[in-house]
């Protein structure tokens, strides 16, 4: 594969995991708002969705967008070579949990919040990690087989 088609795999699978990276870091932040027995309406968390996506979306999307990038382009050249199965899926969610681990790590480092919510903030971020790795596979797959 040329790395001309992986570099595009790369923005790509970079685009998608900070869309779906955001998407879900979002749902979470509404989820924990109502989730201690707050009065809020489903109507006025729906509502609170859209900001919480931008204020997820600023330290996200950029990480996303790199990790994503990297992902995608070792997920590229293991598509390429015709791994099937549900090994890559398997392979893909391992990487994306390990790279979506590193979220809480770097804003640590950045001291962009204490140390003790970024760490509680680690499992949501690898299951992120996780559900971005697993859904970029069949994106990649499909990206694969129709340019090579």
């Amino acid at each position: 594969m040329a790395n001309r088609k992986r570099w595009s795999f790369a923005i790509v699978g970079g685009v998608f995991c900070a869309t779906v990276g955001s998407l879900l870091g979002g749902a979470v932040v509404v989820l924990i708002r109502t989730l201690p027995g707050n009065t809020q309406g489903i109507v006025e968390a729906l509502a609170f969705f859209p900001m919480a996506v931008v204020f997820v979306a600023i330290p996200a999307a950029p990480f996303g967008f790199i990790v994503g990038s990297i992902g995608s382009w070792w997920l590229a050249a293991r598509a390429d070579r015709g791994v099937l199965g549900k090994r890559p899926y398997f392979e893909s969610a391992g990487i994306g949990g390990i790279l979506g681990a590193t979220f809480p790590l770097i804003l640590t480092v950045l001291a962009w919040g204490s140390f003790n919510n970024l760490v509680s903030a680690l499992p949501i971020s690898i299951i992120i990690g996780i559900v971005c790795g697993a859904a970029l596979t069949p994106i990649m797959r499909r990206h694969v087989a129709v340019l090579s």
